[in-house]
Protein backbone atom coordinates (compact mmCIF):
# COMPACT_ATOMS: atom_id res chain seq x y z
CA UNK A 1 0.00 0.00 0.00
CA UNK A 2 1.05 3.61 0.06
CA UNK A 3 2.02 6.38 2.39
CA UNK A 4 1.67 10.13 2.09
CA UNK A 5 3.22 13.22 3.62
CA UNK A 6 1.41 14.52 6.66
CA UNK A 7 -0.73 17.64 6.51
CA UNK A 8 1.69 19.58 8.66
CA UNK A 9 4.25 19.57 5.85
CA UNK A 10 1.93 21.53 3.59
CA UNK A 11 2.03 25.05 2.25
CA UNK A 12 -1.07 27.21 2.39
CA UNK A 13 -2.00 29.31 -0.61
CA UNK A 14 -3.63 32.73 -0.40
CA UNK A 15 -7.40 32.68 -0.82
CA UNK A 16 -7.12 34.66 -4.06
CA UNK A 17 -4.46 33.52 -6.53
CA UNK A 18 -3.18 36.42 -8.60
CA UNK A 19 -1.91 35.92 -12.17
CA UNK A 20 1.62 36.48 -10.85
CA UNK A 21 1.39 33.57 -8.41
CA UNK A 22 1.15 30.25 -10.22
CA UNK A 23 0.17 26.95 -8.69
CA UNK A 24 3.26 25.51 -10.32
CA UNK A 25 5.44 27.75 -8.17
CA UNK A 26 3.83 26.36 -5.02
CA UNK A 27 3.98 22.77 -6.24
CA UNK A 28 7.60 22.88 -7.40
CA UNK A 29 8.90 21.47 -4.11
CA UNK A 30 6.21 18.74 -4.17
CA UNK A 31 4.90 19.37 -0.70
CA UNK A 32 1.30 19.14 0.41
CA UNK A 33 -0.80 22.18 -0.51
CA UNK A 34 -3.90 23.44 1.23
CA UNK A 35 -6.36 25.46 -0.85
CA UNK A 36 -9.41 27.36 0.43
CA UNK A 37 -12.53 25.35 -0.27
CA UNK A 38 -15.11 27.12 -2.41
CA UNK A 39 -17.81 24.48 -1.80
CA UNK A 40 -16.86 22.63 -4.97
CA UNK A 41 -18.23 19.13 -5.36
CA UNK A 42 -14.99 17.24 -4.78
CA UNK A 43 -14.30 13.72 -3.58
CA UNK A 44 -11.37 12.08 -1.88
CA UNK A 45 -8.85 10.98 -4.49
CA UNK A 46 -9.98 13.52 -7.11
CA UNK A 47 -7.10 14.46 -9.48
CA UNK A 48 -5.50 17.89 -9.61
CA UNK A 49 -3.01 19.30 -12.14
CA UNK A 50 -0.98 22.37 -11.24
CA UNK A 51 -0.11 22.82 -14.95
CA UNK A 52 -3.67 23.40 -16.15
CA UNK A 53 -5.71 26.59 -16.18
CA UNK A 54 -8.55 24.61 -14.60
CA UNK A 55 -6.55 22.35 -12.27
CA UNK A 56 -9.41 20.05 -11.26
CA UNK A 57 -10.17 19.18 -14.89
CA UNK A 58 -8.38 15.78 -15.23
CA UNK A 59 -11.32 13.43 -15.95
CA UNK A 60 -10.64 10.47 -13.67
CA UNK A 61 -8.85 9.46 -10.51
CA UNK A 62 -5.62 7.49 -10.59
CA UNK A 63 -6.86 5.26 -7.76
CA UNK A 64 -8.64 1.95 -8.12
CA UNK A 65 -12.36 2.76 -8.08
CA UNK A 66 -13.48 -0.07 -5.79
CA UNK A 67 -10.76 0.52 -3.21
CA UNK A 68 -11.35 4.27 -3.39
CA UNK A 69 -15.05 3.89 -2.59
CA UNK A 70 -14.25 1.59 0.34
CA UNK A 71 -11.32 3.62 1.68
CA UNK A 72 -11.45 4.51 5.37
CA UNK A 73 -11.54 8.21 6.29
CA UNK A 74 -10.41 9.40 9.72
CA UNK A 75 -10.26 12.68 11.62
CA UNK A 76 -6.62 13.59 12.19
CA UNK A 77 -6.60 16.20 14.96
CA UNK A 78 -3.82 18.77 15.08
CA UNK A 79 -2.84 21.20 17.83
CA UNK A 80 -5.35 24.02 17.89
CA UNK A 81 -4.24 26.40 15.18
CA UNK A 82 -5.74 29.85 15.08
CA UNK A 83 -5.03 33.38 14.00
CA UNK A 84 -6.68 36.63 15.03
CA UNK A 85 -5.79 40.04 13.64
CA UNK A 86 -7.15 43.54 14.15
CA UNK A 87 -6.22 46.77 12.36
CA UNK A 88 -7.54 50.31 12.78
CA UNK A 89 -6.85 53.44 10.75
CA UNK A 90 -8.19 56.95 11.31
CA UNK A 91 -7.88 60.14 9.31
CA UNK A 92 -9.06 63.74 9.58
CA UNK A 93 -8.93 66.24 6.74
CA UNK A 94 -10.00 69.86 7.27
CA UNK A 95 -9.98 72.85 4.95
CA UNK A 96 -11.14 76.43 5.33
CA UNK A 97 -11.43 79.44 3.05
CA UNK A 98 -12.09 83.02 4.06
CA UNK A 99 -12.69 86.03 1.83
CA UNK A 100 -12.88 89.59 3.16
CA UNK A 101 -13.35 92.63 0.91
CA UNK A 102 -13.77 96.29 1.86
CA UNK A 103 -14.39 99.24 -0.45
CA UNK A 104 -15.14 102.99 -0.34
CA UNK A 105 -16.13 105.67 -2.86
CA UNK A 106 -16.72 109.41 -2.39
CA UNK A 107 -17.65 112.29 -4.71
CA UNK A 108 -18.08 116.06 -4.28
CA UNK A 109 -16.32 118.69 -2.20
CA UNK A 110 -16.30 120.06 1.31
CA UNK A 111 -19.85 121.54 1.13
CA UNK A 112 -21.64 118.98 -1.04
CA UNK A 113 -20.72 115.32 -1.44
CA UNK A 114 -21.66 111.69 -1.11
CA UNK A 115 -19.85 108.51 -0.19
CA UNK A 116 -20.40 104.78 -0.27
CA UNK A 117 -18.48 102.20 1.76
CA UNK A 118 -18.97 98.51 2.30
CA UNK A 119 -17.62 95.21 3.56
CA UNK A 120 -18.09 91.63 2.36
CA UNK A 121 -17.03 88.47 4.23
CA UNK A 122 -17.38 84.83 3.27
CA UNK A 123 -16.13 81.76 5.19
CA UNK A 124 -16.23 78.10 4.08
CA UNK A 125 -15.24 75.17 6.32
CA UNK A 126 -15.00 71.49 5.30
CA UNK A 127 -14.19 68.63 7.65
CA UNK A 128 -13.88 64.94 6.75
CA UNK A 129 -13.34 62.26 9.40
CA UNK A 130 -12.97 58.55 8.68
CA UNK A 131 -12.32 55.47 10.76
CA UNK A 132 -11.72 51.94 9.47
CA UNK A 133 -11.45 48.84 11.64
CA UNK A 134 -10.92 45.28 10.46
CA UNK A 135 -10.89 42.00 12.37
CA UNK A 136 -10.23 38.51 11.02
CA UNK A 137 -10.21 35.12 12.71
CA UNK A 138 -9.13 31.75 11.30
CA UNK A 139 -9.30 28.41 13.11
CA UNK A 140 -7.95 25.00 12.00
CA UNK A 141 -8.41 21.94 14.23
CA UNK A 142 -7.26 19.11 11.97
CA UNK A 143 -8.03 17.21 8.77
CA UNK A 144 -10.29 14.53 7.42
CA UNK A 145 -7.96 12.25 5.47
CA UNK A 146 -7.39 8.73 4.22
CA UNK A 147 -6.47 6.29 6.96
CA UNK A 148 -4.41 4.70 4.19
CA UNK A 149 -4.36 5.67 0.54
CA UNK A 150 -6.01 3.16 -1.82
CA UNK A 151 -3.85 1.51 -4.50
CA UNK A 152 -3.54 2.88 -8.02
CA UNK A 153 -5.78 1.51 -10.73
CA UNK A 154 -4.35 -1.03 -13.17
CA UNK A 155 -4.48 1.57 -15.97
CA UNK A 156 -2.63 4.14 -13.87
CA UNK A 157 0.07 1.69 -12.82
CA UNK A 158 0.50 0.47 -16.41
CA UNK A 159 0.86 4.04 -17.67
CA UNK A 160 3.41 4.75 -14.96
CA UNK A 161 5.44 1.69 -15.95
CA UNK A 162 5.32 2.43 -19.68
CA UNK A 163 5.63 6.24 -19.77
CA UNK A 164 7.17 7.01 -16.39
CA UNK A 165 6.11 9.96 -14.24
CA UNK A 166 5.75 12.35 -17.20
CA UNK A 167 3.12 10.24 -18.92
CA UNK A 168 1.35 9.56 -15.63
CA UNK A 169 0.99 13.24 -14.64
CA UNK A 170 -0.16 14.24 -18.14
CA UNK A 171 -3.27 12.08 -17.60
CA UNK A 172 -3.88 12.14 -13.84
CA UNK A 173 -2.25 15.41 -12.80
CA UNK A 174 0.45 15.78 -10.17
CA UNK A 175 -1.72 16.02 -7.04
CA UNK A 176 -4.84 14.40 -5.63
CA UNK A 177 -7.40 15.42 -3.01
CA UNK A 178 -6.07 13.70 0.08
CA UNK A 179 -8.28 15.36 2.67
CA UNK A 180 -10.20 18.37 3.90
CA UNK A 181 -9.21 20.72 6.70
CA UNK A 182 -11.57 21.21 9.63
CA UNK A 183 -12.05 24.82 10.70
CA UNK A 184 -13.71 28.11 9.88
CA UNK A 185 -12.99 31.73 9.01
CA UNK A 186 -14.73 34.97 9.88
CA UNK A 187 -14.00 38.64 9.49
CA UNK A 188 -15.37 42.16 9.45
CA UNK A 189 -14.28 45.48 7.99
CA UNK A 190 -16.22 48.46 9.32
CA UNK A 191 -15.84 51.93 7.86
CA UNK A 192 -17.28 55.10 9.40
CA UNK A 193 -17.14 58.37 7.47
CA UNK A 194 -18.41 61.82 8.45
CA UNK A 195 -18.47 64.93 6.26
CA UNK A 196 -19.33 68.40 7.55
CA UNK A 197 -19.63 71.51 5.38
CA UNK A 198 -20.49 74.97 6.68
CA UNK A 199 -20.69 78.26 4.83
CA UNK A 200 -21.42 81.83 5.97
CA UNK A 201 -21.72 85.18 4.17
CA UNK A 202 -22.11 88.72 5.52
CA UNK A 203 -22.23 92.09 3.78
CA UNK A 204 -22.72 95.69 4.83
CA UNK A 205 -23.12 98.90 2.76
CA UNK A 206 -23.22 102.44 4.15
CA UNK A 207 -24.26 105.51 2.10
CA UNK A 208 -23.42 108.98 3.44
CA UNK A 209 -24.69 112.29 2.00
CA UNK A 210 -23.24 115.69 3.05
CA UNK A 211 -24.91 119.10 2.37
CA UNK A 212 -23.36 122.25 3.78
CA UNK A 213 -22.85 121.54 7.45
CA UNK A 214 -25.25 118.58 7.66
CA UNK A 215 -24.76 114.92 6.83
CA UNK A 216 -26.94 111.82 6.80
CA UNK A 217 -26.12 108.17 6.37
CA UNK A 218 -27.89 104.82 6.08
CA UNK A 219 -26.54 101.31 6.43
CA UNK A 220 -27.82 98.08 4.88
CA UNK A 221 -26.54 94.69 6.05
CA UNK A 222 -27.40 91.02 5.76
CA UNK A 223 -25.90 87.62 6.62
CA UNK A 224 -26.58 83.98 5.74
CA UNK A 225 -25.29 80.70 7.13
CA UNK A 226 -25.75 77.08 6.03
CA UNK A 227 -24.39 73.73 7.12
CA UNK A 228 -24.48 70.15 5.84
CA UNK A 229 -23.62 66.99 7.75
CA UNK A 230 -23.45 63.50 6.24
CA UNK A 231 -22.65 60.25 8.05
CA UNK A 232 -22.05 56.85 6.41
CA UNK A 233 -21.36 53.46 7.98
CA UNK A 234 -20.28 50.50 5.83
CA UNK A 235 -19.92 46.92 7.02
CA UNK A 236 -18.25 44.15 5.00
CA UNK A 237 -18.09 40.73 6.61
CA UNK A 238 -18.05 36.99 6.18
CA UNK A 239 -18.76 34.02 8.40
CA UNK A 240 -17.95 30.64 6.85
CA UNK A 241 -19.50 28.74 9.76
CA UNK A 242 -22.88 30.37 9.09
CA UNK A 243 -22.36 30.62 5.32
CA UNK A 244 -22.79 34.41 5.38
CA UNK A 245 -21.31 37.19 3.26
CA UNK A 246 -22.36 40.72 4.19
CA UNK A 247 -22.01 43.98 2.27
CA UNK A 248 -24.23 46.70 3.71
CA UNK A 249 -24.11 50.44 4.30
CA UNK A 250 -26.14 53.11 6.03
CA UNK A 251 -26.13 56.73 4.91
CA UNK A 252 -27.58 59.68 6.73
CA UNK A 253 -28.42 57.57 9.78
CA UNK A 254 -30.99 55.37 8.02
CA UNK A 255 -30.75 51.73 9.11
CA UNK A 256 -27.85 52.58 11.39
CA UNK A 257 -29.14 50.57 14.35
CA UNK A 258 -29.68 47.41 12.29
CA UNK A 259 -26.23 47.74 10.74
CA UNK A 260 -24.68 48.22 14.16
CA UNK A 261 -26.32 44.98 15.36
CA UNK A 262 -24.88 43.16 12.33
CA UNK A 263 -21.40 44.47 13.15
CA UNK A 264 -21.73 43.40 16.79
CA UNK A 265 -22.75 39.90 15.66
CA UNK A 266 -19.71 39.56 13.39
CA UNK A 267 -17.32 40.80 16.08
CA UNK A 268 -18.83 38.29 18.52
CA UNK A 269 -18.28 35.50 15.98
CA UNK A 270 -14.61 36.46 15.62
CA UNK A 271 -14.21 36.26 19.38
CA UNK A 272 -15.97 32.92 19.80
CA UNK A 273 -14.89 31.21 16.55
CA UNK A 274 -12.49 28.75 18.20
CA UNK A 275 -15.13 27.61 20.70
CA UNK A 276 -17.82 27.42 18.01
CA UNK A 277 -15.72 25.18 15.75
CA UNK A 278 -14.69 22.98 18.67
CA UNK A 279 -18.35 22.62 19.64
CA UNK A 280 -19.18 21.47 16.10
CA UNK A 281 -16.35 18.92 16.17
CA UNK A 282 -17.62 17.59 19.50
CA UNK A 283 -21.21 17.39 18.22
CA UNK A 284 -20.08 15.40 15.19
CA UNK A 285 -18.22 12.99 17.46
CA UNK A 286 -14.86 13.52 15.74
CA UNK A 287 -12.82 14.41 18.80
CA UNK A 288 -11.16 11.31 20.26
CA UNK A 289 -12.78 9.01 17.68
CA UNK A 290 -10.15 6.59 16.35
CA UNK A 291 -12.62 4.70 14.16
CA UNK A 292 -13.13 5.36 10.45
CA UNK A 293 -15.89 7.84 9.67
CA UNK A 294 -19.04 6.73 7.93
CA UNK A 295 -20.40 8.34 4.78
CA UNK A 296 -23.11 9.88 6.97
CA UNK A 297 -20.40 11.43 9.17
CA UNK A 298 -18.80 13.01 6.11
CA UNK A 299 -22.15 14.37 4.91
CA UNK A 300 -22.80 15.84 8.36
CA UNK A 301 -19.37 17.49 8.34
CA UNK A 302 -20.10 19.14 5.01
CA UNK A 303 -23.53 20.27 6.20
CA UNK A 304 -22.10 21.80 9.37
CA UNK A 305 -19.89 24.20 7.36
CA UNK A 306 -16.65 23.16 9.09
CA UNK A 307 -14.85 21.94 5.95
CA UNK A 308 -12.63 24.94 5.33
CA UNK A 309 -9.89 23.78 2.96
CA UNK A 310 -8.79 21.16 0.45
CA UNK A 311 -5.65 19.18 1.24
CA UNK A 312 -3.75 18.33 -1.96
CA UNK A 313 -1.07 15.65 -1.75
CA UNK A 314 1.53 14.88 -4.44
CA UNK A 315 1.39 11.50 -6.17
CA UNK A 316 5.15 11.31 -5.72
CA UNK A 317 4.54 10.71 -2.00
CA UNK A 318 2.89 7.35 -2.81
CA UNK A 319 5.15 4.31 -2.66
CA UNK A 320 3.72 2.93 -5.90
CA UNK A 321 4.70 6.13 -7.70
CA UNK A 322 7.98 6.74 -5.86
CA UNK A 323 9.28 3.33 -6.96
CA UNK A 324 9.08 4.50 -10.60
CA UNK A 325 10.89 7.80 -10.11
CA UNK A 326 14.41 8.34 -11.51
CA UNK A 327 17.22 8.06 -8.94
CA UNK A 328 17.91 11.80 -9.03
CA UNK A 329 14.28 12.87 -9.03
CA UNK A 330 14.17 16.23 -7.22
Amino acid sequence: MSGSPGPTSGASLPSQLSPNISLKAFSSDRRAIELPWGRQLLQFGAPFSSNLEFPFSPPKSAFDKTHLEQASIIFDASPNGGKYEEHTTTSTISSSDHLSVGFGLSIGGSLLGAGVSGDYNKAVLDNNDSNKTSQTASIRLGHLRFAEEPPLSDDAERLLSEQAIGGFTSVYGDYYVGGFSIGADSGICMSFAKHEHSESEAWEITVTVKFLFMSASHTWSDSTASSLRDVELTVLGYDSLAGKNINASSQGGKGLEQLRDTAVELVARNTSLAMDVESKVQQLGFRGNKNPLSRADLANAEGSQILSGILLLPYTGLRQVASHLPPKWP
